[in-house]
């Protein structure tokens, strides 16, 4: 059992949950602000390679030896169900056009299973609005158009 350095608390290990619910603080923050706090269980590959762990050398030298995985198998036959789909786009103003407005005025953002492209625009200007909303069907599967309320009521 360890002591929460900041609540007094004691607890079997400090998690990143009882940080973040507790003291509104992650976990990298707590180690800063408390390097020598005794946090519970260290984690496995604390300070570890495959040079100095023996567990990892055995590993890595299995999957060396062997030159795939347990699932390889698996994951041949599940790729084209699950991989991404991706279309070959065609060179020509369209695309100019788009990847243009997307350099000026979009926003592209990796989220953890998707992507997101957000292309921002005067309100007023509802023709250029749904002008690049024909764009954007044109080279995208099934694409997701979200315009404010405030063009809607116009």
């Amino acid at each position: 059992m360890v002591r929460c350095n900041l609540c007094n608390q004691e607890l079997g290990r400090i998690t990143e949950t009882h940080l973040w619910r507790k003291h509104k603080m992650r976990y990298h923050q707590f180690i800063k602000r408390f390097p020598n706090a005794n946090s519970g269980l260290t984690p496995w590959n604390k300070g570890k390679s495959k040079e100095t762990h023996p567990s990892l050398l055995r590993l890595s030298q299995a999957l060396k030896e062997k030159k795939e995985w347990n699932f390889s198998d698996w994951q041949t036959k599940r790729r084209p169900q699950f991989g991404a789909r991706y279309r070959i786009l065609e060179k020509d103003n369209i695309l100019a056009e788009l990847i243009g407005i997307v350099l000026g005025d979009g926003n592209l953002y990796k989220h953890l299973r998707t992507e997101n492209l957000r292309i921002t625009c005067n309100s007023k200007d509802s023709g250029y609005i749904k002008h690049i909303g024909s764009l954007i069907k044109k080279f995208f599967i099934n694409p997701h158009l979200y315009v404010s309320a405030m063009i809607q009521r116009q």
